[in-house]
């Protein structure tokens, strides 16, 4: 079976974050000892002075992970057996020198104590505040929700997603002063118009009768999610490595030729 380890390394030298895959163990055959050695490993390192961030992530609906990003952006995400062991890495890489990253001391006026939490909670609002003055971009501010969200490019199951904000698709042309063209964002995609808000009541309210009757699933509004790795592997499919991703979720080849493709 394959394995990993994550060794947080604070010596007397530049500490850092290694992520060491067991490539299993090897036997030492000569004519003077048959003794078992070391693992093998193939390790990706990130020293504390490269870290730029650090967040917290869920890993098949369970808050076990972290994912890793460097001075480059490169991110790294990892998964923990546990939700104690997540935090207890957090805690000790938030604990360490991190010059180079969102955490330095430079930014936090000196503090060495680094309450996430908060910390989180105060960069969301700063974040926010810069895009409603307009010194963010509206692509580089959705990706920075779709990160505090728990989205990365490193899960298929929570790739980052852009919301639909036009309500017309039909009109030629737009005035993009009327109000009226633009979709109502408080109100989730099922609810955009009177019609489908009443279907989907309507099926909720069927589904919950059966339900206290001792028949069928609990009541649901959807029964499907808006991004999985399927959907997202659809659009990407002709692009590696989602090609071969693509094959592999479909049993070792594509998945009819009438559902790929459309004229």
């Amino acid at each position: 079976t394959t394995s990993y380890q994550v060794n947080i390394r604070g010596t007397s030298g530049t500490g850092g974050i290694t992520r060491e895959k067991n490539k299993g163990k090897e036997k030492l055959s000569n004519e003077s000892s048959d003794e078992e050695i070391t693992y093998q490993h193939r390790s990706q390192r990130i020293a504390f002075s490269d870290l730029y961030s650090v967040y917290r992530r869920r890993y098949q609906l369970q808050q076990n992970a972290l994912e890793f990003y460097d001075v480059h952006r490169n991110g790294t995400l990892l998964a923990f057996s546990t939700h104690t062991e997540r935090e207890e890495v957090l805690s000790k890489v938030l604990s360490s020198p991190l010059p180079s990253s969102i955490f330095s001391s430079s930014i936090l006026g000196g503090s060495t104590s680094i309450n996430y939490k908060k910390f989180m909670n105060n960069l969301r609002a700063k974040i926010t505040s810069q895009w409603v003055q307009g010194k963010m971009t509206n692509f580089d501010f959705i990706m920075h929700m779709n990160s505090f969200a728990g989205r990365t490019y490193n899960d298929l199951t929570q790739y980052p997603v852009f919301p639909w904000v036009l309500a017309d698709y039909e009109s030629e042309e737009l005035d993009l002063n009327d109000p009226s063209i633009y979709r109502d964002l408080s109100k989730p995609m099922g609810a955009q118009n009177e019609n489908r808000a009443v279907q989907f009541r309507d099926r909720f309210e069927a589904l919950e009768q059966s339900y206290e009757m001792g028949d069928g699933p609990p009541p649901f509004h959807y029964g499907t999610h808006y991004s999985c790795a399927a959907y997202v592997l659809y659009y990407l499919m002709r692009l590696e490595p989602f090609s071969r991703l693509a094959l592999s979720l479909q049993g070792g080849k594509f998945d009819v030729a009438d559902r790929l493709f459309h004229n």
